[in-house]
């Protein structure tokens, strides 16, 4: 592992270009937290969507994709299951949109069979979808008058690309934030590297070091993973040959004279 200091970016700010060798810092453990699943309050039935044929969630525009979708019984009965899935653009209106006119070509409507859940039982469910525009996308499950969005519960989003031009090599001179879900999702950043070309990722931290114990938080502390979640991640980082450039914040504090 090499450690390439660079000048501060900003105040109080240290970089440091951080490229994938032969090992990682170990020992770091953070609690791991979860994004929330949004759930409509009078439905004993959770949904969220756990994977895609592309784990970083990217996709190009005009092309298929198929999304599994976990639904959860969390009541203590018998509950049915009915309705359809309607996949397209985020914030665009999908509660009127019919199969003939489906959001100007744009939505898929998937109907979903009628069935019944036992109590505490999940059923899996494949959605075939495809992304027409680029943008961000939204899958949504409707039912009678009620309608929420089904979301990745490791935080990933779908989103359509375009198609990029530049090559995964050194000479990509593109560089972006580390996403959250690189630590929560195996294959996200290996993935997001092969349909972006971009290799080069900024890690934030803030550092309050402790002068007591001569200590601060360990590297990742910002993405709240463990350390083997976040290994892992370095690990995909180098088969990507990729890039971490590790940007520190250190909080200055003010001592009386």
């Amino acid at each position: 592992m090499l450690l390439e200091q660079q000048r501060p970016w900003t105040t109080g700010m240290l970089c440091m270009r951080w490229k994938i060798g032969q090992g990682i810092m170990a020992g770091a453990l953070v609690l791991a937290g979860m994004a929330g699943v949004v759930r409509a309050g009078d439905s004993p039935l959770r949904m969220s969507w756990t994977s895609a044929d592309h784990a970083s969630g990217l996709y190009l525009a005009k092309e298929k994709a198929v999304v599994r979708v976990l639904v959860e019984n969390l009541a203590e009965g018998e509950q049915k299951l009915a309705g359809r899935f309607v996949f397209g653009p985020k914030g665009a209106e999908k509660t009127v949109v019919e199969a003939g006119a489906a959001g100007e070509g744009v939505t898929t409507i998937v109907p979903i069979a009628e069935s019944a859940i036992g109590a505490g039982k999940s059923v899996m469910l494949d959605v075939p979808v495809t992304f027409m525009v680029a943008g961000e996308y939204e899958l949504h499950w409707q039912r009678e008058a009620a309608e929420e969005v089904v979301r990745n519960a490791e935080g990933v989003e779908l989103v359509a690309i375009f198609a990029p031009r530049g090559k995964a090599d050194a000479s990509n001179p593109w560089i972006t934030l580390l996403p959250r879900a690189a630590v929560r999702t195996r294959g996200f950043i290996f993935d997001y590297a092969a349909r972006t070309t971009v290799r080069r990722f900024v890690l934030d931290e803030t550092y309050l070091f402790d002068p007591a114990k001569k200590t601060v938080p360990v590297i990742g502390a910002s993405m709240e993973a463990s350390g083997e979640e976040f290994a892992a991640m370095i690990g995909e980082l180098k088969r990507a040959e990729g890039e971490l450039v590790l940007r520190v914040v250190v909080p200055l504090r003010e001592t009386a004279e």
